[in-house]
């Protein structure tokens, strides 16, 4: 109500301006809309630089969990500190969440309608049984993730990791992203799952995700950003 204020005779106004546009005529062709058309006809289709360069202006939409711009991560990164771990992304991603909650880090344009195209999901989980070990409580929290979404399929074994010398469990899976190309198939997704466990016994886990196509040019970051995870 304050950028629309009613200004009290919104009814007769409106009234009047339809008249105006019901006593008008209209061509359905003429030299100017001639020239429109041929205007359009020899429009391009903008790069994915122009298309970049408007998502920063605010003008290109995200649509149906399609990003409509270009995720590439910058090289330069800013650090985000969480109440239980520091952790370095590109500048040009965006932290959903907060300092006391689960955060996905991703691109703008990577998240859409709760669903998670390109970035990283960061959160918490509670072994069921107390003092359970890091290799019993991820697998736990495999079978909890796939539960949830039952197209997730791991690819290979897990691996032991260290996460800046803490032990660490890598896990490689495969599903659907909300992507779909261009003839409206759904795309691969890949979700490389990283677990490490804090003092009190809760694992703390990453979801790096992207298109399985992408992944590989999407890795380096995704090591980047494990490497500077800092649990406190």
């Amino acid at each position: 109500m304050s950028d629309h204020p009613n200004p009290g005779n919104r009814a007769e106004a409106v009234s009047r301006e339809v008249k105006t546009l019901m006593a008008r005529t209209y061509l359905a062709d003429s030299a100017d809309f001639r020239q429109i058309k041929t205007r359009v006809a020899g429009m391009k289709p903008p790069t994915s630089q122009e298309v970049a360069a408007m998502q920063k202006q605010g003008g290109v939409p995200t649509a149906g969990g399609q990003p409509t711009s270009d995720v590439t991560p910058s090289s330069n990164l800013k650090a985000f500190r969480h109440n239980e771990y520091e952790i370095s992304y590109p500048e040009n991603w965006q932290v959903f969440g907060d300092q006391g909650s689960n955060v996905t880090i991703a691109p703008p344009s990577g998240v859409s309608q709760n669903a998670v195209a390109y970035g990283v999901m960061i959160a918490n989980y509670q072994p069921e049984e107390s003092g359970a070990k890091l290799d019993a409580a991820t697998h736990e929290l495999l079978a909890s993730l796939r539960q949830s979404n039952p197209d997730l399929k791991q690819i290979g074994s897990d691996e032991n990791i260290r996460v800046n010398g803490v032990a660490g469990k890598s896990v490689d899976l495969i599903g659907s992203s909300p992507i779909k190309d261009a003839q409206g198939k759904v795309l691969a997704e890949r979700d490389w799952v990283v677990t490490t466990q804090r003092r009190d016994g809760i694992v703390l886990y990453l979801v790096f995700i992207s298109p399985d196509k992408e992944f590989g040019s999407m890795r380096p970051t995704f090591e980047q950003m494990l490497r500077s995870l800092r649990l406190r």
